[in-house]
């Protein structure tokens, strides 16, 4: 149990110090546009990858569910936020984007599980 804290830990800081960049470059005009959507909507997807890679490292075996089950926390997390926030409305597009942000979680804790298999043999 404490790998997944540890872990959606190490993914909510990795989101904040991220977003926290993005907003500097932002505010000091390096960052705008559609480079800047772009770069909004990959920092969960990077954020993630990271998180559930340490934790797929972390894990004896059966990474996909241990990714599924962080995914799910985290978008869990992130839908009461937006929920809570302005944005009330769940579309196909958001949909979509939380489906792909659990996909790259699970991806990620079986790279990291995989590369565990690999260091140990």
């Amino acid at each position: 149990m404490k790998k997944y804290f540890i872990s959606l830990a190490l993914i909510l800081g990795l989101f904040v110090i991220l977003s926290f960049l993005l907003t500097l470059l932002n505010y000091f005009d390096v960052l705008s546009g559609n480079l800047l959507k772009i770069f909004k909507m990959v920092i969960p997807f990077i954020s993630m990858f990271v998180g559930s890679f340490y934790l797929g490292k972390n894990s004896i075996k059966k990474g996909y569910l241990a990714g599924l089950k962080i995914g799910i926390v985290f978008t869990f997390l992130v839908f009461i936020f937006s929920f809570l926030g302005l944005d009330k409305e769940i579309d196909f597009y958001r949909i979509i984007y939380y489906t792909i942000i659990i996909i790259t979680s699970i991806l990620g804790s079986m790279m990291g599980i995989t590369k565990s298999a690999l260091a140990n043999s």
